[in-house]
């Protein structure tokens, strides 16, 4: 049962799918037989775990006579192959079941997802079944240590936790947990670090977490959340989401497109740091294989600097009605609710729209419309252009979010937007999020392609001031 080898972890065809937007390739050294399950890529090293036969270690198997999961790890070589997988930091390992594994972006700690039971004796022995737990190494002095440590919110004996990712600055960790105070099965879960301790573990909220089972959060170089879900009314079984944080509350969940998420299990997907490559795993093979996507990002020939809506106007009129003596003044409305005196006017419309503007000779004694010098009816649209809206003066390091929402189109249904930094940073969807890393003004492109022609596309630019 797939259900059972996601607890034993918590407790990805040998085929290309390509699709106009994401490229999937199956990784060559997955194995019939086997599970190949929760990559993480680091410094040109890919570690996943596996229950595959290894000659290095001792053979061990479950009660259902199953080879149990432990790290290993494959090099992608200059020419683009991987290396043989084999047995990844076997110090660091539990005698019985290993799962996620996570390096910081500073490279100086390790968390690992292992078993808890010292061996298969003492987990048969407990009686509740062998839980999970997420454990912690650090680095001193370009040395890992021996110790590996058991952080706080872990149970022995109660609830599993598992799949850690630490965000980018190293103050939040997240990670999943079948603790009974969430909303479902499994929930995702958010620790802050305060004066070097880990805070006590807060559930992200139901607008993430569902009454069934949310697994392998992943966040990335920009605070956007990936995880996988079955709750969410996906394709079938786990599909892969992310959320992003706005206003300090997270976003409703967004779903891969396929190929990434298929009718199968799709889930543990991790993204580097320009977002444009990552890898999953699936069982659309009829076992848990890993798999490489990339983005496909359209070209956009032409950019346009993004221009604002132009809806203010000065209307003027030569009048016969020129003396200061006569009771008579010149009333412009103009179609929104609004009037204004005199020959020459100054008018901002509320936005878009039609509207019949008229220009009256008014006799101010009886406060009656004596005659209409002029009448116009004027339709007034939005300039045809993908709009970003975001502040335009933002902070170095601090997370800024971008939106399309905006944007105007007459002929083009929008299949998706796609944004481009000038750091290399590429990301997709309406609503994004980014953190500048250095100061000064910078250039931020975001393009649309017409969902059924390749040929329709729009491009704006806007720049953006960063500061300390």
């Amino acid at each position: 049962m797939r259900y059972i080898a996601y607890i034993i972890l918590f407790s990805i065809a040998f085929f290309d799918v390509m699709s106009q937007d994401v490229e999937v390739k199956s990784l060559s050294f997955n194995k019939r037989g086997s599970d190949e399950l929760a990559p993480f890529f680091h410094d040109s090293v890919l570690y996943f775990c596996s229950n595959r036969k290894s000659s290095v270690i001792k053979s061990v198997f479950d009660q259902n006579g199953q080879y149990l999961f432990k790290l290993y790890q494959s090099k992608l070589k200059y020419n683009g192959t991987w290396t043989a997988p084999e047995i990844a930091y076997p110090q660091l390992q539990s005698e019985v079941n290993n799962g996620a594994f996570f390096i910081s972006e500073s490279n100086d700690v390790i968390y690992i997802t292992k078993s808890q039971s010292f061996n298969i004796k003492s987990a048969k022995r407990t009686g509740k079944g062998d839980k999970f737990g997420v454990f912690e190494v650090k680095k001193e002095n370009d040395n890992w240590q021996s110790e590996v440590k058991s952080l706080p919110f872990n149970s022995q004996n109660d609830y599993s936790t598992g799949h850690a990712s630490l965000s980018n600055d190293g103050k939040y960790l997240f990670f999943s947990s079948d603790m009974n105070r969430g909303y479902g099965a499994a929930d995702i879960y958010c620790c802050e670090k305060i004066d070097g301790v880990w805070g006590e573990p807060v559930n992200v909220g139901n607008r993430i977490n569902t009454p069934r089972n949310e697994l392998f959060p992943f966040v990335d170089s920009s605070g956007k959340l990936f995880f996988a879900s079955d709750g969410l009314g996906g394709k079938g079984g786990l599909d892969i989401y992310y959320s992003v944080k706005e206003a300090g509350a997270w976003s409703e969940p967004v779903a891969l497109e396929e190929p990434v998420n298929t009718e199968f299990d799709d889930y543990a997907l991790m993204v580097l740091s320009n977002d444009e490559i990552g890898f999953f795993t699936s069982n659309r093979n009829n076992s848990e294989d890993i798999y490489m996507f990339k983005q496909m990002f359209p070209k956009f020939e032409t950019v346009k600097p993004q221009k604002a809506d132009k809806f203010c106007f000065t209307f003027f009129e030569n009048g016969p009605y020129q003396s200061d003596t006569l009771p008579f003044i010149y009333r412009w409305t103009f179609g929104d609710g609004v009037k204004a005196k005199g020959l020459k006017v100054r008018h901002c419309f509320p936005g878009p729209g039609k509207y019949k503007i008229k220009l009256n000779v008014v006799d101010t004694l009886q406060n009656i419309d004596l005659m209409t010098v002029a009448e116009h009816d004027v339709e007034l649209k939005r300039k045809e252009q993908v709009f970003i809206s975001s502040a335009d003066t933002v902070k170095i390091n601090e997370p800024v979010s971008f939106n399309a929402h905006q944007s105007y189109f007459e002929n083009l249904t929008p299949k998706d937007y796609y944004w481009t930094f000038e750091d290399g940073k590429k990301e997709k969807g309406v609503t994004i999020v980014h953190i500048f890393r250095k100061t000064g003004k910078q250039n931020v492109l975001c393009g649309t392609v017409d969902k059924n022609d390749s040929n329709k596309k729009f491009c704006s630019l806007k720049e953006i001031v960063v500061i300390e």
